[in-house]
């Protein structure tokens, strides 16, 4: 992010956030900043999301992938670019949803919400609490 400077951003617990709205959002998605010297910051930003379905892989994105722990949100929808739907009313059923923590390097955790203990184990299995 060269061109962002200090009276840009707020800073939290070791992380920095863009508070400036003239900084177009698509360029930074919402993630956090790390500070690497004065008026000098890297955009932290997710490698890679592997999706599923009934245990078959289906796709990667490797774009726009955040590097925070989030809420996940699954529905029925067209995007705007998609159009007006053909139908006046839709349904979906969803057996059962899994998401691992990686816990990589560089993931950012803590800063929205309390810190997100790991909720599966390996296999998927929910851990106990």
């Amino acid at each position: 992010m060269p061109d962002i400077r200090e009276d840009q951003v707020a800073a939290y617990d070791g992380y920095h956030w863009i508070r400036d709205k003239d900084v177009p959002f698509h360029t930074y998605c919402g993630n956090p900043l790390k500070k690497l010297g004065p008026n000098s910051y890297a955009l932290y930003a997710g490698k890679s999301a592997t999706h599923y379905i009934d245990g078959r892989r289906v796709g990667e994105n490797t774009r726009f992938v955040p590097a925070m722990a989030a809420q996940l949100n699954i529905g029925v929808w067209f995007p705007e670019w998609a159009g007006k739907a053909p139908w006046a009313e839709s349904s979906a059923s969803i057996a059962s949803v899994r998401v691992w923590q990686c816990n990589d390097p560089g993931d950012v955790r803590g800063i929205l919400v309390d810190d997100i203990d790991n909720n599966m184990d390996i296999q998927g299995t929910p851990n106990k609490k």
